[in-house]
């Protein structure tokens, strides 16, 4: 009597040994996925088993993440079928909301981050010194919404002289999953190379060397026929007036030509280190890079060639 007496005392206060549950799986209503692929690890609550199996089953796929702001329901019969395709056999106990709503987690990449990492770049990329460009313009981007591992790149063509228009790639990309691609078109204005008279000149006056000085001016601001060689307008007469700090152009002087009709001119053949010159009769007249025909006194065969400097042709060899 004794004993069942203690037996009841012990049940009906309640200390009695309760059942053990089996192993179970319980998936949120919502959740926040910080990859690209659903995995039921980032969803469910996996109670019960042996952390390689609960290794194992965490990392069952579901499906794709949707985009970085964007939601996705996936439906209990969806689920259910994706966690027993998985491995996770009837014994254990599913615990499944009707449907569960699947969000990507997000950062909102600044658009003036993106043009700094952009600036960046190209510094790093272009052959030029810094102290070398007058100014490098990078056209204002959006914001972006990104995944919060996402790592942003920036890529140039191989051939890319960082002068003038040059293209850069931008990619965000989340491990294998490219997220975002984008031409980004930047403007390096590099300084470059032209010359301009010492003092005021007059329309008509006979230029040398002594009277042009040295400009370094933005390339944006250089006309196409600017003056790069003092050599190129020596002994030209100028068209018009030109002040001090103009970029001189070959469209505002008179350049008398380096060779002509009748002249006794040097002919040089080059190939490789082997030079080969000779004496012939210029059969007209041009300035600079321009072609003219000449007669080999020698051999009086008439041939074309290139003025590279007064009463010089270089001809093809």
């Amino acid at each position: 009597m004794a004993m069942r007496a203690l037996l009841s005392l012990l049940v009906l206060g309640g200390l009695a040994t309760p059942a053990v549950a089996g192993p179970s799986i319980r998936v949120v209503r919502e959740a926040e996925v910080p990859g690209a692929v659903v995995r039921l690890g980032d969803v469910a609550r996996l109670r019960g088993f042996t952390p390689d199996v609960a290794k194992r089953f965490a990392a069952i796929e579901l499906g794709r993440a949707p985009a970085p702001g964007l939601g996705q329901l996936l439906p209990k019969a969806f689920l259910e079928a994706r966690i027993r395709e998985g491995g996770v056999g009837p014994g254990v106990k599913l615990k499944l909301p009707a449907r569960l709503e699947v969000r990507r987690e997000a950062r909102t990449l600044k658009g003036a981050d993106l043009e700094k990492k952009v600036r960046e770049a190209v510094r790093a990329a272009m052959p030029h010194d810094p102290a070398d460009v007058a100014r490098m313009r990078v056209p204002r981007l959006p914001d972006v919404l990104a995944p919060t591992g996402a790592e942003l790149t920036v890529a140039f063509a191989p051939d890319e002289r960082f002068e003038g228009n040059a293209t850069a790639t931008l990619t965000i990309a989340d491990g294998d999953e490219v997220v975002r691609t984008q031409k980004v078109n930047v403007r390096v204005d590099v300084y470059a190379r032209a010359f301009g008279v010492r003092s005021p000149a007059r329309r008509g006056v006979q230029l040398s060397a002594a009277d042009l000085v040295e400009l370094r001016l933005p390339a944006s601001k250089l006309p196409r026929d600017a003056v790069r060689s003092a050599d190129e307008v020596d002994g030209a007469n100028l068209r018009r007036a030109v002040k001090p700090g103009e970029p001189l152009r070959l469209a505002w002087v008179k350049v008398p030509p380096l060779v002509r009709r009748g002249d006794r001119v040097r002919m040089i053949a080059r190939r490789g280190g082997i030079e080969i010159t000779a004496t012939g009769e210029a059969l007209g007249q041009g300035g600079r890079g321009e072609n003219v025909r000449v007669r080999n006194l020698d051999s009086q065969r008439v041939v074309s060639g290139r003025i590279i400097a007064p009463n010089t042709v270089e001809m093809e060899f």
